[in-house]
């Protein structure tokens, strides 16, 4: 069940522009919750059941979002060695260092 909640995904930022706030987060490919495919533009896409809860999550709440996967396509594994979490985790700690 935990890993339900972290293939939702992770939230990075919330941003107000042109009077719509907009969620971005950052998600793992992880069937049945997230899956990444190319839709008939060539363009990347997500779908799944953490996309259609985000989706009417969003068009209840009145904000949108953009999500992009996680680079390495991990949740997230601490290295004591660098000091640093890499995977989606990581990702979010990065943005929010900004």
């Amino acid at each position: 069940m935990c890993l339900f909640y972290y293939s939702i995904f992770l939230l990075i930022l919330l941003i107000h522009a042109n009077n719509c706030l907009i969620l971005k987060g950052v998600t793992i490919s992880n069937w049945p919750f997230v899956e990444r495919y190319q839709d008939r533009n060539g363009n990347i896409a997500y779908d799944g059941y953490a996309i259609e809860l985000i989706d009417k999550i969003s068009k209840s709440a009145g904000f949108d979002y953009e999500l992009y996967e996680a680079p390495d396509g991990k949740y997230g594994v601490y290295d004591p060695q660098t000091g640093r979490i890499d995977g989606a985790i990581g990702e979010v700690l990065t943005k929010l260092e900004l």
